[in-house]
């Protein structure tokens, strides 16, 4: 399994993060999870094809996460691929929401399929033979108004935590991590006080933390030392991401 984070930057794209998408190879699949534009083109400039993505699981419907799905829709539609490519949002509302914007920008249906669907709290959500991926619903968007989720990905006998966007008092980070053990987990750096979770980090059962979503208080040369000092007390390995990154799992 290999994990490349394609776009790494909270809300807003900054001089040198991109808006959020996670990037995962598995079984000779791509998987995506979040779609922040650039995401095509930064695919394209790692000489992976947009069109040959398999399914795309968005986390929360906040614009940084999904404003590179349009133009990956195009690239399906225009590229002709064996199999559809599924694409599965947060909100039920959001389908034709979606669908009348691909319209809108006269985005035509000539080439793959696209297949829309929504995310359903705490269940397998996914599952095509090589991976599974399932949903937990955490309190992002408006404490928990809309729904917005973490997700247990698993494929090649590894299983990842990718946590998606928290509450700001780090309530909804999900429980399994301290329960179940997992091969590596892709968390989000803007939301909460990363002292005050410091202490949750350190009882999860985890081999390897991937920070992404970085917040401004990390680009900061000597908040990313005092970073690193902190995370020195963690069990496994933690490391700060930036756009185009690989992780071999």
């Amino acid at each position: 399994m290999l994990i490349k984070t394609l776009g790494t930057s909270h809300g807003d794209p900054t001089e040198i993060r991109f808006n959020s998408s996670t990037l995962y190879e598995i079984c000779g699949s791509y998987y995506l999870v979040d779609c922040g534009e650039p995401c095509d083109a930064l695919m394209i400039r790692s000489g992976r094809k947009p069109q040959n993505v398999k399914a795309v699981f968005i986390t929360h419907m906040h614009d940084d996460h999904t404003s590179g799905l349009a133009p990956l829709c195009k690239e399906k539609y225009k590229y002709k691929s064996d199999f559809p490519m599924k694409v599965m949002l947060t909100e039920e509302a959001a389908i034709p929401a979606f669908k009348g914007w691909l319209e809108a920008t006269h985005i035509r249906h000539t080439g793959g399929d696209v297949e829309f669907d929504y995310i359903k709290p705490n269940t397998l959500t996914y599952d095509d033979g090589d991976i599974k991926v399932t949903s937990y619903r955490t309190n992002h968007v408006l404490h928990g108004k809309f729904p917005s989720f973490s997700y247990i990905i698993e494929g090649e006998g590894k299983k990842i935590l990718h946590t998606g966007d928290l509450e700001c008092d780090f309530s909804d980070f999900p429980k399994i991590a301290l329960e179940e053990e997992f091969d590596a987990c892709v968390c989000e750096l803007t939301h909460y006080n990363f002292e005050k979770a410091l202490p949750i980090f350190q009882r999860c059962k985890f081999k390897k933390l991937i920070f992404s979503h970085i917040g401004n208080e990390w680009h900061i040369p000597e908040n990313v030392e005092k970073l690193k000092e902190l995370c020195n007390s963690l069990p496994y390995p933690a490391i700060l991401a930036f756009d185009g990154d690989e992780f071999e799992i």
